[in-house]
């Protein structure tokens, strides 16, 4: 239920199993099983021994199977599509698929209690058959062992019979554990296919809560929940309020602390700590004959009335089909719990003849579920090998504890999800239901905090890179503090002084002031933007009136020329001129020749250079690439080194390790003997003072005992002067021997005094040689323990010499790995050096290519230009023939004629003699003409010969 995302990891940090086996009304079970019913085919369902109604089957049946927004078909094949993503095989996704089937099979189970004794039975055997057909198990032994278990008692095993009601919550606990351990292979497997080699010591987690649960019937699942959220709801008034608060502290601003009663320590106390809600449920479980009502009465006696998250429900909540039997004040609410079913839930014990039926199956996967080293497989609440009874409530408690530890590692940002209605349906707003939620959350206690303080801040230098742009005047040329620059450019900007206040490193802005300047600098650069485009646009309009001009003296020139030709297309000397110009460039075609001989001669020259300057890069190329080779092989013995000598650190670094647990061992046995001898010490002390006042009773005694002996000595000189005085004074005689009968009775008492007296001294002094015996023990114990510290300082003192030997190798190690990384640092450079020397070889290659290519280009625009010279020797063939024809329809028209002039002859004459001249010329010219294209073909074999052989 809560899950945490980071690199690589999945992590269920808690899965309420409870949602398999019940819902309230207006929640339903797990997605899964809805999809699977409505979004397998039929083949699929016939393999699942499936149909497509949820109704039927009684895990399904309790809260709301129909959502209407959610589409229940493409979710499903959208989980298919993601599996085999994830790299689901085909069989595997079957098999979870089956297991999950069987899950529901195993749900309609029905039980009816026998009348004889108070064993049970299976009143339609075809739900366990085939949800044992779909976990590969066999279906007989299955009921057996949910029915009648076997147990040991003693050294024997005997078969004990259950009611109803123990097999149901054994199905139940089987179901839980089942769905448990499919969810946790689907994450395993999204884990390997997620997992890389890179380190973590970085990452992006998100962490998916769900929120306070507070329904008409709330059970244990809903104290685990609200528990994790209580946490949770601290952690982000911690950070959201006191870390806020303490920021401006820090920031030396001026500030009133302000306390928003947001501790949630009370109630986290209530539920969690020693006398707490968990700590006697577990206490409950251990006990023989505990029940909840026994459960309750102890909670009821030890927090009613004591403690002020702790109430009693109103009596009208205590009645009915289901009862409240407590209240806990949460931070969401008052929420009122029922205990009924506490204690099982908490052991949520599994029928271990069942899980070794599980271990037994024909399915191997279904076997990788249940194998483990332990006695009893897995679910929360069973004694394990070699471990301690763990129970549900422990293990939820370690796990929130793992979570806020990881998020106190952190930098956490909070996203707080609203619910519109509970309806279920967009478009509906229901504001009290919004307000509770936001009064819940702590976003109103973030609002009035926000309010009276200074929620956005930025440090100086960024503030002033981005709003410079509103006053670029204000801060002058050259270097200037954060903080100076901010205050010149605070002032520039006339912000009220109320609206912001400066930290030793940041600038705190109240609410709004942060939209305010960004529309001003919105403003500013719509500004300058516009100031940029109208430049633009104008370089574009010039560019483009140029151009417009150009175009108008470019088509009156096209107007001048088309005039002209239509002037002169007509005049027949015109005619004559376009018919004759061609033949006068009959002269030019030598020399044009000779040109493109020159041409070709140094294409020729700069083909053979080209292709001996690619002989020579592709030596330096094949060069280039064996030390290339070298280089590698070289590198990889680097790397091969490196990874020997950092497997090597490792292992130093283990064995550094363990001698620093080695050495914290003696540290803390040094610091138990050095208790130890505190200890005795303290005993020593306490038996001298002892000692010390036995001997000042002693010599008060023996003072006592003096006076009194002086007393008796006094007596006996009185008793000596009575006698005498008696024998004087007869008549006083009665008087002093009754004084003298009354003297010896006290002389009696003081000679018992004095006895018991002695007595007393006597055990004094056995009193004071058994001291003095105990000191001499004790001193005895003393030097022992101090000659254990003695030796426990030379093993420190071995163990510090064997860290200082392990640490000087390590840095030797770390010495030697700093220089093989620097060689392979320096391999690396001549690497890229070999590469970029590489590449320009190549470049060097790929220009001479280029030329070849422009060379063979040029020869083939030669072969274009000597068809031209062809074409141009037909045309001017015809042109002859033309002219014969005009000379005999001239000498037509003479002979027609007969009366011609003289003029009239010379002309003819002259102009035959210019034809007979044109024609000696036209076959000289055919002729060099030939030659010379014989050549040029000569020529041009020869090259493309030689370019094909380079």
């Amino acid at each position: 239920r809560f899950a945490s995302i980071i690199p690589e990891a999945v992590v269920s940090t808690q899965s309420t199993g409870a949602r398999v086996t019940y819902q309230n009304p207006d929640e339903r079970s797990f997605h899964i099983f809805y999809q699977m019913l409505k979004g397998m085919t039929d083949a699929e369902l016939q393999d699942c021994l499936l149909t497509n109604k949820p109704s039927n089957y009684a895990l399904l049946s309790n809260g709301d199977v129909i959502v209407d927004s959610l589409n229940d078909p493409e979710l499903f094949q959208e989980t298919k599509q993601c599996m085999e993503v994830l790299n689901f095989s085909e069989e595997l996704q079957k098999k979870i698929f089956r297991f999950s089937a069987g899950i529901l099979h195993l749900g309609n189970t029905q039980l009816k209690s026998n009348k004889r004794d108070e064993g049970c039975t299976v009143e339609d055997p075809q739900w366990i058959e085939k949800a044992c057909h779909m976990f590969g198990i066999n279906a007989v032994d299955m009921t057996k062992a949910l029915i009648k278990p076997r147990i040991k008692v003693g050294a024997e095993y005997v078969h004990k019979g259950q009611n109803a009601d123990q097999v149901r919550h054994s199905i139940h606990a089987l179901c839980k554990s089942i769905f448990e351990k499919i969810f946790k292979l689907v994450l395993d497997m999204c884990n390997d296919t997620l997992e890389t080699k890179l380190r973590k010591n970085f990452f992006i987690g998100v962490l998916d809560i769900a929120g306070f649960e507070i329904f008409d019937f709330n059970s244990f699942e809903q104290l685990c929940i609200n528990l994790t959220n209580e946490k949770i709801q601290q952690f982000f008034n911690h950070h959201m309020f006191t870390l806020e608060q303490e920021e401006y502290r820090k920031e030396g601003i001026k500030w009133d602390f302000i306390d928003f009663g947001l501790d949630l320590e009370p109630t986290i106390e209530l539920i969690e700590k020693n006398m707490g809600v968990f700590a006697v449920m577990d206490e409950e479980c251990i006990m023989p004959k505990a029940t909840d009502a026994t459960y309750l009465s102890k909670l009821n006696n030890i927090h009613l009335g004591k403690h002020p998250k702790y109430g009693k429900p109103p009596a009208k909540s205590s009645l009915g089909p289901q009862p409240v039997h407590f209240q806990v004040i949460h931070y969401a609410g008052v929420v009122g719990y029922n205990v009924d079913g506490w204690l099982e839930k908490n052991k949520d014990p599994l029928n271990e003849n069942v899980v070794e039926l599980f271990v037994k199956s024909k399915e191997p996967v279904f076997v990788k579920l249940f194998e483990s080293p332990e006695v009893a497989v897995t679910a929360p609440g069973r004694r394990k090998k070699g471990g301690s009874f763990q129970t549900v409530a422990m293990i939820h408690k370690t796990a929130v504890e793992q979570l806020l530890t990881t998020l106190r590692s952190t930098t956490p940002h909070f996203i707080r999800c609203i619910l519109p209605n509970m309806k279920k349906k967009s478009g509906i707003i229901e504001a009290n239901l919004i307000l509770e939620q936001l009064k819940c959350n702590g976003v109103l206690e973030g609002i009035r905090i926000v309010r009276k303080g200074f929620p956005n801040r930025l440090m100086y230098q960024e503030f002033v890179q981005r709003y410079t742009i509103l006053a670029p005047k204000a801060i002058p040329q050259g270097f200037m503090d954060g903080m100076k620059a901010t205050e010149k450019l605070v002032e520039a900007l006339s912000l009220d002084s109320n609206s912001y206040r400066m930290g030793h490193s940041k600038i705190f802005l109240r609410a709004g002031v942060i939209g305010y300047l960004e529309d001003l600098r919105d403003q500013r650069v719509k500004t300058v933007l516009i100031g940029f485009q109208t430049l633009a646009r104008g370089w574009l309009a010039r560019k483009r009136f140029r151009k417009l001009l150009d175009l108008r003296v470019g088509v009156l020139v096209a107007q001048r020329n088309t005039r002209q030709y239509f002037v002169l297309r007509k005049w027949q000397w015109w005619r004559l001129f376009t018919k004759v110009k061609p033949l006068l460039s009959v002269s030019r075609q030598e020399e044009e020749i000779k040109e493109k001989e020159r041409e070709m001669e140094q294409a020729k020259q700069l083909a053979n250079s080209a292709k001996a300057q690619a002989d020579e890069i592709q030596e330096k190329l094949d060069t280039v690439s064996a030390e290339n080779s070298k280089i590698k092989d070289a590198l990889e013995k680097e790397q091969q080194a490196a990874i020997e000598a950092e497997e090597q650190c490792s292992k130093l670094e283990s064995m550094k390790t363990k001698l620093e647990d080695e050495v914290a061992t003696l540290m803390d046995q040094i610091d138990e003997e050095q208790d130890n001898n505190f200890k005795i010490s303290s005993q020593k002390r306490a038996l001298e003072a002892e000692l010390s006042e036995i001997k000042g009773k002693v010599e008060i005694l023996d003072s006592s005992i003096k006076s009194k002996d002086q007393e008796i000595h006094k007596k006996d000189e009185a008793l000596k002067q009575k006698e005498e005085e008696s024998a004087k004074k007869e008549e006083e005689l009665k008087r002093l021997v009754e004084k003298q009968k009354n003297l010896e009775a006290s002389v009696a008492d003081l000679e018992t005094a004095l006895g018991s007296a002695g007595e007393k001294a006597a055990n004094l002094d056995r009193a004071k040689k058994k001291v003095e015996s105990e000191v001499k023990r004790l001193q005895e114990e003393l030097d022992n323990e101090r000659k254990a510290k003695s030796s426990l300082d030379k093993a420190l003192r071995n163990k510090e010499a064997e860290l200082k030997d392990t640490t000087m190798k390590l840095d030797e190690l770390s010495t030697a790995k700093t220089a093989v990384e620097a060689e392979l640092k320096k391999k690396e450079a001549e690497i890229v050096a070999s590469q970029a020397l590489l590449e320009e070889e190549q470049e060097a290659g790929q220009k001479k290519d280029r030329n070849i290519k422009d060379l063979s280009n040029k020869i083939h625009e030669l072969e274009e230009e000597l068809e031209g010279e062809k074409g141009s020797r037909a045309r001017v063939e015809r042109q002859c023939k033309e002219l014969d024809r005009e000379l005999q329809d001239l000498q037509e028209r003479l002979e027609e004629a007969g009366g011609a002039t003289a003029a009239q002859l010379e002309l003819n004459r002259r102009r035959e003699d210019e034809i007979v001249k044109l024609k000696a010329e036209l076959e000289t010219s055919e002729k060099d003409h030939g030659d010379q294209i014989d050549a040029l073909k000569k020529k041009l074999a020869e090259t493309q010969l030689q370019l094909e052989e380079s």
